[in-house]
Parts: structure tokens; sequence; C-alpha cells
């Protein structure tokens, strides 16, 4: 019995310090964490909180099909899937929309992607009956897919002897973005409220909100409820962040948008809550 408690608690460390691990960086490291060593999230961060939503649309790669997901303990009725497919250099290769049911605790394929001859974005958005907003996911594919050498896995790796040709990125047409800020003290933080508008033709790709002090270091920690993210093109989004209100006291506080095809753009955050101005 000693021997069996032993070896389930070896275990449970185990197992804890694996998570662990992953989550978070002990010391400055350029992979693996969801937030590093000084508590900036990276974007996989972003990328698991969409992938754990209870209700979402998601892309298998294997079979080109968009899963509907349902993790909730209520099915779901008349539900309205939106799946756009834009090429690299934004034209609109198709638009579909459908209604579907969906059970609870339960996932189902709702739609398959036609076969794609070149990189393609592919937006997904997820609807309640009402026409409100549930979920969004963004996706960059590829048209020539990882092969796997599963002749060397191993229990930590299967090596790839072919990649995803994704280097029609580095040629992204430029894209602009309008941006305009909020602010309101809640308790000991500040809220900030930001409205990002692609105002052209061409998609906005990963783009990347960062709040900076005067010498340009990023201030930590920062909680915002989206980011890295892609603007379609003439699409708004509006995201939110909260920082404590200590981080920010000093003058020259600064909102730093940039991203993989757009300028740099720069809103000075005002000392005084309620406004901002670029």
């Amino acid at each position: 019995v000693k021997l069996l408690i032993v070896s389930y608690f070896t275990i449970l460390l185990i197992v804890t310090g694996i998570i662990q691990w992953m989550l978070n960086s002990a010391w400055p490291s350029f992979y693996w964490q969801l937030y590093d060593y000084y508590l900036l999230p990276t974007s996989s961060y972003y990328a698991a909180k969409k992938a754990n939503a209870v209700q979402q649309l998601i892309y298998d790669y294997a079979s080109n099909e968009i899963v509907a997901v349902n993790e909730t303990l209520n099915a779901v009725k008349n539900c309205k899937a939106q799946i756009s497919v834009y090429d690299f250099n934004s034209n609109l290769v198709s638009k579909d929309q459908l209604t579907f049911d969906i059970e609870s605790i339960q996932s189902k394929s709702i739609f398959k992607i036609k076969p794609f001859t070149e990189g393609v974005f592919l937006d997904l958005k997820l609807f309640d009956k009402e026409g409100k907003l549930v979920a969004s996911n963004f996706y960059w594919l590829s048209n020539k897919k990882d092969v796997f050498n599963w002749d060397k896995t191993f229990w930590g790796n299967t090596p790839l002897k072919e990649y995803a040709d994704f280097t029609s990125l580095s040629a992204l047409p430029e894209s602009k973005i309008v941006s305009s800020i909020a602010s309101k003290k809640q308790g000991d933080a500040i809220e900030y409220q930001l409205t990002l508008e692609n105002t052209n033709s061409k998609t906005a790709f990963f783009v990347r909100l960062n709040i900076q002090d005067e010498k340009q270091n990023t201030i930590l920690p920062v909680f915002w409820d989206d980011n890295y993210i892609s603007l379609l093109p003439n699409e708004k989004r509006v995201v939110k962040c909260t920082v404590s209100a200590y981080l920010i006291a000093k003058k020259g506080i600064q909102l730093t948008i940039s991203g993989w095809n757009t300028k740099e753009d720069i809103l000075s955050l005002d000392k005084k809550i309620g406004r901002a101005h670029v």
C-alpha cells in the first residue's frame, strides 16, 4: 500500500511538473511556454484560450472539415456558422452560411472545405440564434501539407520529412488599421477598450498589441481578452485589457499596434482616465 501511495504521488508530481513547465517559463526562453519569464502572454496563450472555448467552430486539418463544438450542458438550437475563405491577396474565394443544431457535450462535422491550390485564410464565425457572435477562429492554410516521418517517431516527437509552404506570407500586400481607445478605472486597475478597424481591402495579419513605458519597455502584466489578431478587409474588432493603475502612473505610456503587413501605429495613453488619443 505504501508503495502504491508513493508511486501515485510521484506520478502526480511528474504530471503537474510537465503541465507547469509548458504553462510558464522558469527562465527567459523563446519557446514552449504560454506566458514567459516576465509574465508576458505569448501568441500560444491566446491560441490555447480560443481552443478551449466551450462553443466554437474548428478546422480539421486532416479532413478539411469544419467541426462544431458544444461543451456546455445544454443543447443549442439554430446556431449560425459563417465560413469564409480568402486567398493571400485578400480576394474572397468562398463564403458559406448555414444553420445547425448541436447537442450538449458534442462535436460534429457541419461542412467540408473545397480543396485549395494556393495558400488561404480561413475565417470561422459562430453566431447564436439572435445573431450575436459567440466565437471566432482564424487560420492560415497551405495547399502543401506537413508530411510526418512516422518511421522515426518516438515518445516525445514525430519529425517531419516535408513541410507546409507558407513562404507566400512574406509577400502579403500592405494593410492599414485605424484605431481608437477609451479607458475607465476599475478599482486599482485601468480597463482599456481598443477599437481596431481595417479600412481597406487587404487582410491585416497577426496584429500585436503592446503597452510600453517611456523607454519602450513592455509593461507587465497586462491582460488582453485577445491579441495577435487578424482583421479581414473592412472588419472592425473591439478588444479590452486591464492593467494595474500603478504600472501606468508615469508619463509617456503608449500602446503600440504592429502587424505582419501593417505599419506600426502608436497611441499615447493619457494619464487622465477616460480618454486617450493618437
